[in-house]
């Protein structure tokens, strides 16, 4: 079973007379792996995106976005993985730390009301 979930992001629009915030609604899929990018997440990507739009996506939202995140990639097997590709799939890399960077802890919740909203789910 795919299971899906809904995001949001607020965009800032300018118009010709005044300032005015949009909110474009759109769906991602972000797909986290543990070591580096291979060319058949992309074609997995695809699908997903393909199953968002037709299953999820309202008429009014623009089309969904994909994003790989990998532990490493290379750049010439993304480009070659992506060169066709019709969808929009972004590819990056991440790092893990054992600590917080001090300038991120304002963005997430204490891990004490973390545990809390944890239990409220399930």
């Amino acid at each position: 079973m795919i299971t899906f979930q809904r995001f949001i992001f607020p965009a800032q629009t300018i118009h010709a007379n005044h300032d005015s915030t949009e909110v474009p609604r759109l769906e991602k899929e972000i797909d986290l792996k543990v070591g580096a990018f291979k060319p058949e997440y992309a074609g997995k990507m695809q699908f997903y995106l393909s199953a968002l739009n037709d299953t999820v996506r309202l008429s009014e939202e623009n089309p969904s976005i994909g994003i790989i995140l990998c532990k490493e990639k290379s750049r010439t097997f993304v480009e070659y993985a992506l060169k066709d590709s019709k969808k929009p799939i972004g590819v990056s890399t991440y790092k893990l730390t054992s600590k917080l960077p001090r300038e991120l802890k304002k963005y997430l919740p204490a891990p004490e009301e973390m545990i809390k909203k944890l239990e409220e789910l399930g």
